[in-house]
C-alpha cells in the first residue's frame, strides 16, 4: 500500500469513528435585572441563561461559552460577578463550577458592558440529566450612592438597587453554548 493511501485509510477510519458535536444553546434571559448585595457573599445570584437537561459521556469536552449585556446608570461603580455551573436543575445557582467566578466594574461611563465567559471540562464519570447555567451577580457598596439613583430597568421596576440585564424574550443580546463533542 502506498503512503498516500495509508493515510487516506486513516483519515477515513477516524472520521468514521469521531462522535459528531452537540451544540445547545439558550439566548432567552431567564432573569433581566441582578439584585445589588453589599458584598460578593451577599450578592444575589441569578441563572440568565440555562441548557439542560443534558446527558454527557464520561470524557466527553464539553466547551461552555456564555455573553451577556448588563447595563446601569448608576454614577458610582457595580461590581459585575459571574460564572457558569453545572447543576440538577436550570434555576439552580449553586453545584459543580465549570467556568470560575470572574468580577468587572460597570460603570455609568461604560454604561454598556458586555460579558464573555469561557471554559472546557472533561468530566471522568458520565452525567445524566445535568444543566449548565450562567450566573451572574452584582455588587456595589452604599457608599457608591448606587442604592439611592435610578438605573435603568424596564418601567414597571423602578427599585435602584438592581444591575438591568440587557434584552428580554426574543431581543437577546447574549446567549450559552454548551458543545459537547
Amino acid at each position: 500500500m502506498s503512503y498516500s493511501k495509508l493515510i487516506v485509510a486513516v483519515l477515513c477510519l477516524a472520521s468514521a469513528h469521531s462522535a459528531a458535536a452537540a451544540i445547545s444553546r439558550d439566548n432567552i434571559e431567564n432573569n433581566t435585572v441582578a439584585p445589588l448585595g453589599e458584598d460578593s457573599a451577599s450578592a444575589p445570584r441569578v441563572v440568565v441563561y440555562s441548557v439542560g437537561p443534558l446527558n454527557i459521556a464520561a470524557g466527553a469536552v464539553v466547551d461552555i461559552r456564555f455573553q451577556s449585556e448588563v447595563t446601569t446608570q448608576c454614577s458610582g461603580n457595580i461590581g459585575v460577578g459571574r460564572y457558569v455551573v453545572r447543576a440538577s436543575s436550570a434555576t439552580a445557582t449553586t453545584g459543580t463550577n465549570v467556568v470560575p467566578p470572574a468580577v468587572e466594574n460597570v460603570t455609568e461611563d461604560v454604561h454598556h458592558q458586555i460579558l464573555v465567559h469561557t471554559g472546557l471540562e472533561q468530566p471522568s464519570s458520565a452525567l445524566t440529566g445535568v444543566y449548565y447555567n450562567a450566573v451572574v451577580y452584582a455588587l456595589s457598596a452604599s457608599s457608591q450612592g448606587c442604592y439611592t439613583e435610578s438605573i435603568s430597568v424596564p418601567p414597571e421596576d423602578t427599585d435602584s438597587d438592581k444591575l438591568l440585564i440587557e434584552g428580554a424574550g426574543t431581543n437577546s443580546f447574549g446567549e450559552l453554548i454548551v458543545e459537547v463533542r
